[in-house]
């Protein structure tokens, strides 16, 4: 059975992405699912916002057994987020303490960053 990956990220549609932004990112978000549905590893997408319920991320943590949960950098990178993104570390590490915990530098290095913490030989 390969390694289960979680990814989450914020949606290209997200009103802290800016609007001239959207068609590109949603286009690179595109090429990252298709990467890693085509990688060793069993991959899922979740995307979620500030409003999200956070009953529904913990829902799908508890959907199996994952291996690896990979924050995306769009959590990451403005500061207003911030808040958000520990509350996101805080659930993964609660709910699914054995996985673990991965961060891209890019969206095209989604890849690598889930080699890096759980490497397939």
């Amino acid at each position: 059975m390969p390694p289960s990956v979680l990814g989450l990220g914020i949606p290209a549609t997200s009103s802290f992405t800016p609007r001239i932004f959207r068609s590109g990112l949603q286009k690179a978000l595109d090429h990252m699912e298709a990467d890693m549905k085509s990688s060793p590893y069993d991959w899922e997408m979740f995307y979620l916002e500030p409003d999200t319920d956070f009953s529904l991320l913990v829902a799908k943590l508890r959907e199996k057994s994952w291996d690896v949960v990979m924050v995306g950098r769009g959590l990451r990178t403005l500061d207003s987020l911030t808040p958000f993104m520990e509350k996101i570390v805080n659930t993964v590490h609660e709910e699914v303490p054995r996985a673990k915990i991965a961060f891209n530098a890019t969206i095209d290095k989604t890849q690598d960053a889930v080699r890096r913490v759980f490497p397939i030989q």
